[in-house]
């Protein structure tokens, strides 16, 4: 298998994927229990978020952390 080297535009998408996955994970823990399921979790009301999407990305998408 090849080694692919990635751009630094690459680099930066992974950095921003990451740090999205990882807020979702922060906002998540709360709701988490014992004994609940992937499917109670996404149809809880406090875990459901709105569909439409803003025009720009959320901030910590586009402010690099230090």
């Amino acid at each position: 298998m090849a080694i692919h080297i990635k751009t630094p535009e690459e680099i930066a998408g992974l950095r921003i994927a990451g740090r999205l996955a990882s807020e979702l994970l922060d906002y998540l823990t709360p709701f988490v229990k014992p004994g609940i399921t992937t499917g109670e979790l996404a149809s809880s009301p406090t875990t459901t978020r709105s569909t439409s999407r803003s025009a720009s990305p959320p901030a910590s998408a586009t402010s690099p952390k230090a």
